[in-house]
């Protein structure tokens, strides 16, 4: 009897952690579509093709790796193809989708290999720290954003928000999600959603869209990016230029994420690798940019997730959500936001476990701290933390603190950058 009652609690801490992520997550359906129309890609498809991927990865992840992880397309690999590869390098996006398919099997190759695990046993536990860490202050930093409290700047790069009605709405729904987490409320999360949400419609900052047109059946079948890549430029140098940029970005982002989760079993860390290759293969073919274990992960697992089941809930709630699409989309981002800010704010949490009196570590851990969120790059946070890694300790005579595969991942973001 008590073990059915531990069952079905459990059962319902991963149901409700699921739901609960599964909102924080939604708006990449919308956002990542955007992004790729900037591209010259159709929106009606990006939405459809990005709601699938989300689906099928989170439910990879989730039966294969078995850990309480989510995969959707990453905002900066989608920003690295429409800006970078599209309009700074001028190809058309079959091109960009061919960069990306050969990303995606170089990634799954890796994956596959012991080159992993070996990656991620080079890398020292305060530069994991530090990357954790710096993940919490992007996510942070993103909620501030996107509820309007922190704005951009001309003077300042950023400053705080004009006090209008905007403002004062996304401070009000932020406050009630810090009453009811510090309270320990059951579902604080979901509840600051749904009333968030209630708050935004009803102060007409935030409208409900009922239009169905953008799943219409000719987006599934004349209008679609499936398989549409082009090798045309494959023998070009800025092609593979490209591929390796991506390949790096998508790989270390990668490792960073996971490993900022904790996921420290090493059978649990290569499926959890292999999945996010599977899924990068499954977005080329389907016609969207990369994809990446999102740091929404956050979510479930401080909602309580202990496995993969809350992932797959997730990826089940992304295929019934084409159904109701209208309402995804409609869900403002200011009821979202203070979610993100508060883990953002428990991740900081593992700045205790930082030993400041070696310069050593400390100083290239603060350099991946506070690059991460000022680049809003998790990469190039993550590149610069490795670079000064090396270069301090190779200075300072500590060369058993360093290894092979640590000077050649430094190596290869000084060469990513500077082919960049």
């Amino acid at each position: 009897m008590l073990n059915n009652i531990n069952r079905a609690n459990k059962f319902k801490t991963e149901l409700f952690a699921a739901i609960i992520t599964f909102f924080t997550c939604s708006y990449i359906i919308i956002v990542n579509s955007v992004l790729l129309q900037e591209a010259g890609m159709p929106l009606n498809w990006t939405i459809i093709a990005t709601t699938i991927v989300c689906a099928v990865s989170c439910v990879i992840i989730g039966l294969y790796a078995k850990v309480p992880l989510i995969i959707i397309p990453g905002v900066g690999e989608t920003i690295f193809f429409t800006f970078t590869i599209v309009k700074s390098h001028g190809f058309n996006y079959h091109e960009g989708l061919a960069v990306v398919l050969v990303s995606g099997l170089i990634f799954m190759i890796i994956s596959l290999t012991p080159f992993a695990k070996l990656l991620n046993s080079a890398i020292p536990k305060v530069l994991k720290d530090g990357i954790t860490i710096g993940i919490g202050l992007f996510m942070a930093f993103v909620g501030l954003q996107n509820s309007n409290i922190i704005v951009s700047s001309n003077q300042t790069l950023i400053s705080l928000g004009e006090w209008n009605i905007n403002t004062t709405i996304s401070l009000l729904i932020l406050l009630l999600a810090l009453v009811l987490f510090a309270l320990k409320v059951p579902l604080s999360f979901l509840i600051t959603i749904i009333l968030g949400s209630i708050i935004a419609f009803i102060s007409k900052i935030a409208s409900f869209s009922s239009d169905y047109s953008i799943i219409k059946f000719e987006a599934l079948s004349n209008n679609n990016t499936a398989l549409s890549f082009s090798f045309d430029k494959i023998g070009d140098l800025s092609f593979w230029s490209l591929v390796f940029s991506l390949t790096i970005l998508i790989v270390f982002q990668n490792l960073g994420t996971i490993n900022g989760f904790g996921i420290s079993n090493t059978k649990k860390f290569a499926r959890s690798f292999k999945s996010v290759g599977a899924s990068n293969i499954i977005s080329s073919l389907l016609g969207i940019s990369s994809t990446v274990v999102a740091v929404e992960s956050a979510t479930s697992i401080h909602s309580g997730s202990k496995d993969g089941r809350s992932s797959v809930f997730v990826g089940i709630m992304f295929l019934v959500s084409l159904l109701f699409l209208p309402l995804i989309i409609s869900i403002p981002s200011i009821a979202l936001s203070p979610i993100l800010i508060i883990i953002g704010g428990l991740m900081l949490m593992n700045i205790q476990n930082i030993e400041f009196n070696d310069m050593t570590d400390y100083i290239p851990c603060y350099i991946t701290i506070i690059m991460i969120p000022l680049t809003f790059d998790i990469a190039t946070g993550m590149g610069f933390g490795f670079i000064s890694y090396v270069v301090i300790n190779l200075v300072c005579g500590n060369i058993k603190k360093l290894n092979i595969p640590l000077i050649a991942i430094a190596i290869l973001f000084i060469l990513s950058y500077v082919f960049h």
